[in-house]
């Protein structure tokens, strides 16, 4: 695999001209810039109309996870007039085979998060402690991790929204200096037992004790 540095243009010389190939500055879309550049287009557009060279730009979006292409094969238009979503192996996959992942520290509240493109489980800590706001000044007070979980597909809102599931935040027992293995492993077992109730979830079904039994992982 050859990875590109964004900071070059990179030319690759076909017939009549070549393609000009960069990858994309925004970093929350990333993927590959690609411009037709003919060798006789300072002739073709002597009269300085304004117009858009072939273009097509492949993406991914972090907000979707969807691989996407836009297309532009109108020179007079600044405009993409084409857009393709493209199915991958991973979208074809059945659900139960799709993979877990789990990130650390996402934010200052987020300690870890684990999704599937379905569920999402995140560990949060929200200033919370044992009797309720968490107290610097007391020794036997500790810093408390919260569970938000959160699901896409839910009826009414858009597929690739992550929604608040109903009466699935919960303070748990685990504090913010609880090593982070150990955390993995409770992340683990709070995402598997909503996933295995996911279709329940999306249908408006509640899920309230399950997050109550959780709580006191």
């Amino acid at each position: 695999m050859i990875t590109l540095d964004p900071k070059e243009t990179y030319k690759l010389p076909i017939k009549n001209g070549y393609l000009d190939i960069s990858v994309s500055q925004d970093p929350d879309y990333p993927g590959l810039d690609i411009e037709y550049v003919d060798d006789k287009e300072s002739e073709e557009f002597a009269d300085d109309n304004i117009h858009t060279r072939p273009r097509v730009l492949i993406e991914c979006p972090n907000e979707t996870g969807n691989l996407r292409a836009l297309i532009w094969s109108d020179t007079k238009s600044e405009d993409y007039n084409t857009r393709i979503e493209f199915e991958t192996a991973s979208d074809r996959l059945p659900e139960k085979d799709k993979v877990m992942t789990i990130t650390q520290n996402i934010d200052a509240e987020t300690i870890l998060s684990a999704e599937d493109g379905k569920i999402r489980v995140d560990f949060v800590h929200i200033g919370e402690g044992y009797n309720g706001d968490y107290n610097p000044d007391d020794p036997d007070d500790a810093k408390l991790i919260r569970f938000d979980v959160y699901a896409k597909g839910i009826e009414g809102f858009d597929k690739n929204e992550w929604v608040d599931v109903d009466d699935a935040s919960y303070c748990t027992t685990l504090t913010v200096d609880t090593p982070i293995e150990e955390l993995v492993k409770k992340i683990t077992v709070v995402f598997n037992e909503y996933r295995n109730v996911y279709d329940h979830i999306i249908a408006g079904g509640s899920v309230k004790k399950l997050g109550e039994t959780l709580s006191w992982i």
